[in-house]
């Protein structure tokens, strides 16, 4: 079997770095995320990051992240409260992951 080489594994990580960081910039740097109404505090980028660090701390314990574009706004909710509860999360922590996950997925 033949491994790639160190320079192949850093070129790789170094691309899938700036594809992160550019899939993260393109989510921030928009003021229209859904097609559902857009509140006052979505409109809030401190209350955006804020859900969103959420998200990243709690969900990402455990498993790996998911594209959450392909799933439906009721799916999604589901999938939050099951997970919420796995994670301990507030009633609070749970609301802000549950409208992060829908401001994003539009």
């Amino acid at each position: 079997m033949r491994y790639p080489s160190i320079m192949k594994i850093r070129k790789i990580t170094s691309l899938s770095a700036l594809a992160l960081v550019a899939f993260w910039s393109a989510g921030f740097g928009s003021t229209s995320f859904s097609s559902q109404p857009v509140t006052s505090e979505q409109q809030d980028d401190s209350a955006l990051h804020r859900w969103h660090s959420l998200y990243l701390n709690r969900c990402n314990r455990c498993h790996a992240l998911p594209d959450v574009r392909y799933y439906s706004a009721p799916r999604l909710t589901a999938i939050v409260e099951k997970m919420s509860r796995k994670a301990q999360m507030t009633p609070e922590e749970h609301d802000a992951v549950l409208k992060y996950l829908l401001t994003i997925r539009g």
